[in-house]
């Protein structure tokens, strides 16, 4: 086992939290609720981000905590996982649970009850998708549809009620069901890429019952629908400019996306230049929002 440093710690526990897996989708769904509400404060943006972020970032790391002895009978797992690869501690691992968890409850009480009960909800749902006495995630239907809640869809929420907007609003129920979507195929997406790891582990997803495999490229595709299907919903309330903007970076991304023809490429392309991508429109609606 390698010895344990303060800097390798400090990128063990960046692993730990994962943010390029979703640190773009949370940004862009909490620019979409914030987007859609009458108040622009900078200070209610900040305790968003910190809120949502801190709900993933804590999902993301209790996941790899309750996956020690799984990722240990799989190649990729205990090489990823920082806690099966040495590269960190377990009371280092509890200790950045319990402050993201932590700064995700505070900064959500601070933007409303409404929307920390909705923050509460996701935190939940990440718990117990992970949580081995439950473990969503082994469920199958009730691991796609959990994951299609907490990620995603729950951030948009939060973002809405702390911008005092209206939850049964035609546009947000419209958006919540797409985010939704989106979030679901995520998963199944994730599932696709973990096949055999997840047989290795005995692990009963939705995939252990259909076998999925050959359906991935559709996976991405009809996230890409339905991606185009929001921009097309935000066209109608942000600026002429900063919709052409928006077009242009999905317009790089599924071209950077179908120039590739081996699947290798096609799924970094999805799973981290969609990142990139999430990331630069939700920086673009914002800077429209409080310009």
């Amino acid at each position: 086992m390698p010895r344990i440093t303060l800097g390798n710690s400090a990128y063990a526990a960046i692993e730990l939290v994962r943010p390029h897996e979703y640190i773009g989708v949370c940004i862009f769904c909490t620019s979409v609720g914030y987007v859609l509400g009458s108040n622009s404060s900078l200070s209610i943006l900040l305790l968003l981000l910190i809120s949502n972020i801190g709900c993933l970032a804590f999902a993301f790391a209790f996941n790899d905590l309750q996956d020690i002895e799984d990722d240990r009978k799989s190649l990729r797992g205990c090489t990823r996982n920082p806690l099966t690869a040495g590269r960190l501690s377990l009371r280092s691992a509890i200790l950045i649970c319990v402050f993201c968890l932590l700064a995700s409850m505070t900064a959500s009480a601070a933007l409303g009850w409404k929307a920390f009960l909705a923050n509460l909800i996701g935190i939940s749902l990440a718990f117990l998708y992970s949580w081995r006495f439950v473990r969503l995630k082994a469920i199958p239907v009730l691991d796609v549809v959990s994951h299609g809640f907490f990620i995603g869809t729950l951030q948009f929420w939060v973002a809405l009620f702390a911008v005092d907007g209206q939850i049964g609003d035609p546009w947000a129920i419209v958006l919540g069901g797409a985010f939704f979507m989106i979030s679901c195929l995520s998963d199944l997406n994730n599932e696709i890429r973990d096949y055999d790891a997840d047989r290795e582990a005995g692990l009963q997803n939705l995939l252990s019952l259909f076998d999925l495999r050959k359906y991935e490229a559709l996976v991405h595709y009809l996230s890409a629908c339905l991606a185009l299907g929001i921009l097309c919903m935000l066209a109608f309330k942000v600026s002429p400019l900063a919709a052409v903007s928006l077009v242009a970076l999905v317009g790089a991304f599924l071209g950077y996306y179908l120039l590739g023809n081996h699947k290798d490429h096609r799924r970094i392309a999805f799973e981290r230049w969609s990142q990139y991508c999430s990331l630069a429109m939700g920086i673009v609606l914002v800077w429209d929002k409080v310009a």
